[in-house]
């Protein structure tokens, strides 16, 4: 009775483990499009965040109703599954990868949003509406784009601000009057997240703000010891933090003193970071995090544009989600990013550093860094970005 009671208990712990994997396929294809998508929008001088999961989220619906070249550039760029069956798989995963993480106070929170010119809804076809209940999208709105101005716009201002902690003052300055396809996607989100290993105090001290120490500024750090993982390479170092339930982590890449971060965002692709994952080890650190709030907004069109051709002009299919002529005009995207202690923690004012190195490895981020965060099972990317100055 007792083996029987033990192989229940594996059996079910083998088939919760296996309902959270999805196809290999998949994530390799996402996460190489996150990487064009960060190399063509994230290359200003400034602190920056994008969501390719907020974004891939923004385009299933219309992977749902696309048919022809335009299904299949959609699939190609976001790697969605050609099996209907398998692209609610995913979608289940993604939510549950939400609500896992959410539970344990790391905070994934997002906004996605289509809108649609209003005479659109009466060519919606009725198939298709039931499909969008399995997708559970967030906002489905009905306006009239050519009117989406002032008070209209504000509103839909408001409603991203909402979910970015409220620090982007208006994420959509405008939108063009002539919006000819009909569709405009917005996607909005925050993160913060508890750690896996609390950190145990705040020590003050210089960041660097370029290469050659010129320039810097005085800033929190949280401190903490403890098992990382880590890796030391040519031109940076790599460091993984994981959050609490350890499922999510925080991933950054430190470029060496001699390298320009703007050069290490090019160096920097799916091909490296695949070889960056599978090269760290776990090893005793001492470990200085800058306290980070990052706020970024993007239009996102002639980005997207470039890669989805057939989605952003006359001609694209989505025959599957209305009777009319339609396509994407617009994407705009507005993420809040934080990296801070989970608690009030107390000031450390000196810290012998001699006496330290005889002990643990130092990894102290003390200039302009990137950083991933993934989940660690699947290795999807979520969130990734640059920092150049923190807060």
């Amino acid at each position: 009775m007792k083996n029987i009671l033990l192989l229940t208990i594996a059996y079910l712990l083998w088939s919760g483990i296996n309902a959270q994997r999805i196809d290999p396929g998949f994530v390799r294809q996402y996460d190489k499009s996150a990487f064009v998508i960060y190399s063509k929008i994230l290359n200003q001088r400034k602190n920056q965040v994008f969501s390719p999961f907020f974004l891939s989220e923004n385009f299933t619906p219309l992977y749902l109703g696309a048919k022809s070249v335009t299904r299949q550039q959609l699939g190609y760029v976001f790697g969605y599954p050609g099996d209907e069956a398998q692209f609610f798989a995913l979608q289940r995963f993604f939510r549950d990868l939400m609500l896992s993480n959410n539970n344990y106070n790391t905070r994934i929170e997002s906004f996605v949003g289509i809108i649609m010119q209003d005479s659109l809804r009466r060519f919606l076809r009725a198939g298709f509406k039931e499909k969008l209940r399995y997708l559970e999208i967030d906002t489905l709105i009905f306006t009239d784009l050519r009117t989406l101005h002032g008070s209209r716009l504000d509103s839909l201002n408001e409603m991203i601000r909402n979910w970015t902690i409220g620090k982007l003052p208006r994420p959509i300055s405008r939108i063009d009057t002539d919006l000819r396809g009909g569709i405009l996607l917005a996607s909005s989100g925050r993160f913060s997240g508890n750690w896996a290993q609390n950190f145990t105090e705040i020590y003050r001290a210089p960041f660097y703000l370029d290469n050659y120490g010129r320039h810097t500024k005085s800033i929190n750090y949280m401190t903490v010891t403890g098992y990382f993982k880590y890796s030391e390479g040519q031109d940076y170092n790599v460091i993984e933090i994981p959050y609490e339930n350890e499922r999510l982590s925080l991933m950054i890449i430190i470029p060496h003193e001699d390298v320009d971060i703007n050069d290490l965002k090019r160096q920097i692709n799916f091909d490296e970071y695949s070889l960056v994952v599978n090269g760290l080890r776990r090893q005793r650190i001492r470990l200085f995090l800058p306290i980070v709030e990052v706020h970024s907004a993007f239009d996102l069109r002639d980005t997207l544009q470039s890669l989805l051709p057939q989605v952003f002009r006359y001609g694209a299919n989505f025959s599957q989600m209305v009777r009319k002529l339609v396509y994407v005009d617009q994407v705009y995207q507005a993420i809040s990013f934080v990296i801070e202690p989970e608690r009030k923690l107390p000031f450390r004012r000196f810290i012998n550093f001699q006496a330290e190195q005889r002990k643990n490895k130092i990894v102290f981020i003390n200039h302009p860094f990137i950083f991933i965060v993934r989940d660690v099972r699947s290795n999807t990317i979520l969130f990734m970005g640059h920092i150049y100055k923190p807060i």
